[in-house]
């Protein structure tokens, strides 16, 4: 950012100040803490909005590298630098009411090695200052989340939260019916944070069964584990705009969603692999072809071993010339050796006139041209934001430069990712160029790594900005995104499992 001078605070007035201040990233705002008095006051009002809280340290693993568990110095540094900013957030929570009354979203990242009674104590004591607090998001298991935390919630803001996403404990049905305004609950069901990807005792399984029954009318989106959506009185939920669910080990009872959730505009479902799920979508799909009318999101990370041409066929029918279906990412993980049974769901991208974002899984031995002019057939020329998701065993270069091409004449696309099963090295030297880059492109994912693209103001170069940091892939929202909502939306439910696990991985230089 430019530095600004005193003299231009007094050119503008600081009603515009504040709308400029709102729309910068986060570094931005920082520094607008140290140009004057009047900036200060509105940028203090936007960095500490939201706030993060860490318990321990998170860290980005090689999955089979057991020697990264252990800590380096930077380690200790960045642990030692996180706990104790934390720590000092908390307490002037408790000591400044004006401090307490500016944060909106607070997020817990609980990542530590053993159980930090004094922290949660603490914690505790400063929820109950956070009046004006909006969002509430906690990640991770160590430790576990007491229900001590919901309570401190419900007293102090619980008629104001509107968007909870924490794992379930006992007690928790308790408290939800309370909070009045809710609009968001996430309940261990959460596709981009390994924390909320654990199993769950029966207990629990009942305890979130008794917390959907008790859920305000106002709720509006909703993430569950499991298929314990479809234990609840599904009738209850004819308002709801935004359902996914995680790891479903059954979806027996899914019509259910598609005879009493009509108002229903976002569906995801990742499915387990030692599930039918697929198929009973399949059928479901199959009984109610026009369902969901108002449809504008779909997401679903199959594991259809069986059968996959007809759920292919199948989906293809439920989304053919669908008006309004502006957002499509579709994964079969089929364990097939091409992809030829799910060409008929993507001849229908052609007929979906409003698509704009698109998630895209191929696989095969060999990816040729007529691969690319096939795609090039059939991906609208509106797109915005596009994921290839590919398992190629051989993908030569210059095949690669023509699917880049490709990209190129999409000239309205923001952000392209690819998920590189087989790590073609020859796509990630490609991706590094500047000449097939079009002029509305922000960002570059491969793998793990997400690459901002920036423009000189003076020469009008685009050049790349260092990927973002792995801590920041694992947390992000549409913050990260700078607040584009779509962005967010394709990269959710890949790499559940920690950056890592959006292939090739971390280790991709």
């Amino acid at each position: 950012m430019p530095s600004v001078g005193v003299q231009t605070t007094i050119q503008l007035p600081l009603d515009i100040w504040r709308h400029i201040i709102e729309i910068l990233p986060r570094a931005d705002q920082r520094n607008c803490l140290f140009v004057s008095r009047d900036l200060h006051q509105i940028a203090f009002s936007q960095v500490f909005s939201k706030v993060t809280v860490c318990f321990g340290l998170y860290q980005a693993r090689w999955i089979t590298d057991d020697e990264n568990d252990k800590w380096n110095e930077f380690d200790y540094h960045e642990w030692e630098r996180q706990n104790d900013a934390s720590y000092e957030i908390l307490r002037q929570v408790t000591q400044d009411p004006t401090f307490a009354l500016t944060i909106r979203e607070l997020s817990v990242r609980a990542y530590a090695s053993e159980h930090r009674l004094f922290e949660l104590r603490l914690l505790c004591d400063a929820l109950k200052f956070l009046r004006n607090l909006r969002s509430f998001r906690w990640s991770g298991a160590e430790p576990q989340m007491p229900i001590k935390v919901v309570e401190a919630l419900t007293a102090s803001c619980g008629a104001n939260l509107v968007q909870l996403n924490i794992p379930a404990v006992t007690g928790l049905y308790e408290l939800v019916g309370g909070m009045s305004s809710l609009r968001m609950l996430c309940l261990n069901g959460d596709p981009t944070h390994v924390g909320h990807t654990v199993g769950l005792d029966e207990d629990l399984e009942d305890e979130v069964v008794f917390c959907l029954e008790e859920t305000p009318p106002t709720l509006r989106t909703l993430w569950v584990y499991d298929d314990l959506f479809l234990q609840a009185p599904v009738h209850r939920f004819y308002a709801l705009q935004e359902l996914f669910m995680m790891w479903p080990n059954s979806l027996e009872g899914v019509e259910q969603i598609f005879h009493h959730c009509a108002d229903l505009r976002s569906l995801g479902i990742l499915a387990s692999h030692r599930s039918g799920c697929a198929m009973e979508l399949r059928n479901a799909m199959a009984a109610f072809p026009t369902a969901l009318p108002r449809l504008h999101s779909l997401k679903l990370a199959l594991n259809a071993y069986a059968h996959p041409r007809r759920i292919a066929d199948t989906l293809a029918n439920f989304v053919r010339d669908r008006r309004g279906l502006r957002r499509l990412d579709v994964s079969f993980n089929s364990l097939a050796k091409a992809d030829d049974f799910a060409w008929p769901l993507y001849e229908t991208l052609r007929t979906l006139l409003d698509l704009e974002v698109l998630g895209l899984e191929m696989e095969g031995h060999r990816f040729t041209e007529d691969h690319v002019k096939r795609l090039d057939i059939i991906l609208p020329l509106g797109l915005k934001a596009m994921l290839l998701d590919h398992y190629y065993s051989i993908m030569k270069a210059e095949t690669v430069k023509v699917l880049l091409h490709l990209f190129r004449k999409r000239t309205k696309l923001r952000y392209l990712h690819c998920i590189d099963q087989m790590y073609n090295h020859s796509f990630k030297e490609a991706l590094d160029k500047d000449y097939w880059r079009p002029p509305s492109l922000e960002l570059v994912g491969y793998g793990p790594q997400l690459y901002p693209i920036r423009r000189d103001p003076v020469s009008g170069a685009r050049f790349m900005l260092p990927f973002w940091d792995y801590t920041k892939v694992q947390f992000r929202t549409v913050h990260e995104f700078d607040g584009c909502e779509d962005s967010e939306w394709l990269l959710r439910c890949h790499g559940w499992a920690g950056p890592d696990a959006l292939s090739p991985g971390l280790y991709t230089d």
